[in-house]
């Protein structure tokens, strides 16, 4: 689907975007086999200058080439499509859609008695409101657990890549770095109101899953896993 959407943005695998993409992406795979047992992975790069990365149920990396805006190293895109691919191994698409699947059965009767018991707009109003309810206690939290979880599970991947793991916290920073000189900051929306964890939350769950992390690393035999030691002073600094 994206090679039809996007066909002439489409990185050749020859080029050394796409590359770099594909070693980190056999690193990865090779150092969590048990976890990813054979589960077949593609990847598709678009020369778009999005800070973006994605992955289908189906297992289709798609990275946009403007996520090298963001990214310094090999050890920060490690952690971007660990996140990625972390969707996929927690079946977040599929439970998502199942939720909203359940979560609209829920909304029926009563959408339907609000039609059946008052008038048009009185109707659609109520509807408004029940929807906007239903967004910010029930559907946004929820997709802000799942990105957290991807995180956390990306970030154990990760780790056993042998990745230096205070480069997962200076993406963020980058990040930050980046929304701030483009603008998008300004426009950022309040915390209840959106799909992802702000980075600063992002960034502090993440400081307290660093001693599981280093663990891991030590448990496969990672060099230098002890430079952790002094991520939180590094992250919240």
């Amino acid at each position: 689907m994206c090679s039809m959407v996007f066909k002439n943005e489409i990185i050749p695998p020859h080029d050394p975007v796409y590359r770099k993409i594909e070693r980190v992406l056999w690193k990865l795979t090779n150092s969590n086999k048990k976890i990813f047992e054979d589960r077949a992975w593609s990847i598709t790069v678009v020369d778009l200058p999005f800070p973006t990365a994605m992955v289908t149920p189906r297992g289709q990396i798609i990275v946009c080439s403007g996520i090298f805006k963001v990214v310094q190293n090999e050890d920060q895109l490690t952690f971007i499509l660990a996140h990625e691919m972390s969707h996929v191994l927690l079946l977040h698409m599929i439970e998502r859609y199942s939720y909203k699947v359940l979560m609209t059965a829920v909304f029926v009767i009563p959408l339907f008695l609000m039609w059946a018991c008052h008038s048009s707009w009185k109707a659609i109003l109520l509807y408004l409101e029940t929807n906007f309810l239903y967004n910010v206690f029930l559907s946004l939290p929820y997709m802000r657990r799942k990105e957290m979880e991807a995180d956390i599970v990306g970030l154990q991947l990760s780790a056993r890549s042998c990745i230096n793991l205070k480069e997962v916290l200076t993406f963020w920073k980058n990040m930050k770095k980046y929304l701030d000189l483009t603008g998008q900051s300004k426009y950022e929306m309040p915390t209840f109101l959106m799909t992802h964890p702000n980075i600063k939350s992002r960034m502090e769950e993440l400081v307290r899953q660093m001693p599981k992390a280093v663990d891991l690393q030590n448990q496969v035999g990672c060099p230098n896993s002890s430079i952790i030691r002094a991520a939180e002073k590094f992250a919240l600094n």
